[in-house]
């Protein structure tokens, strides 16, 4: 029998330091672009890890390069 390829699909959990870049990018508040860079890499860099350990044949960053990502509850609502 032939193997079935696995991906996932959507956004994998950000790291607290990932987050709180972006909740200040997003809120328009200046931040240290190369702090940002380095976070994103490793926080990347993680994620394609476990994907790997646990099997995943078509690897993704998890979305973590998006900011686009809804951030808080009041922009869920907003969207209702």
């Amino acid at each position: 029998m032939s193997k079935i390829l696995t991906t996932h699909v959507g956004s994998l959990p950000r790291s607290k330091g990932l987050s709180e870049i972006l909740f200040s990018k997003d809120r328009g508040e200046k931040f240290i672009k190369e702090d940002f860079n380095n976070i994103l890499k490793k926080n990347v860099e993680t994620i394609v890890k476990k994907q790997i350990e646990v099997g995943i044949d078509y690897i993704s960053d998890g979305e973590d390069r998006k900011s686009t990502r809804l951030n808080s509850s009041h922009q869920i609502i907003s969207y209702a």
